[in-house]
C-alpha cells in the first residue's frame, strides 16, 4: 500500500492529512478508533495510540477525524490552529 501526508496552511487553521491505500477498519470499528483498548472485533482492541494522538491534538486546540473507503483508504485529518493565533498567519 501506500502512504501520503498533505500539509495545509490556511488563515484560520493548519490541516495536517494522512491517508494510505490499506483495507481499512470495518464501519463498525471506524467508530470506535479513537477509544482506548476498545474491543471492537472478537479479540482486537484499539490500543492507546490513536486515543493518545487524540489527547495531544486536543492539547494544542485542534481536532483529529478519520474517514475511511473500506478497501481502498483511510485518511486522518488533524486541524491545528495556527502558531500564536491568526495574526502569525502569512
Amino acid at each position: 500500500g501506500e502512504v501520503s501526508i498533505k500539509l495545509s496552511t490556511m488563515a484560520e487553521n493548519n490541516e495536517i492529512r494522512i491517508r494510505d491505500s490499506s483495507v481499512g477498519p470495518s464501519a463498525k470499528r471506524l467508530g470506535r478508533l479513537f477509544e482506548e483498548y476498545a474491543m471492537l472485533e472478537s479479540d482486537s482492541a484499539t490500543g492507546p495510540a490513536l486515543a493518545q494522538a487524540r489527547k495531544l491534538v486536543e492539547a494544542f486546540a485542534g481536532t483529529i477525524a478519520v474517514r475511511s473507503e473500506r478497501s481502498q483508504f483511510t485518511e486522518y485529518v488533524i486541524t491545528l490552529p495556527p502558531a500564536g493565533g491568526s495574526d502569525n498567519v502569512g
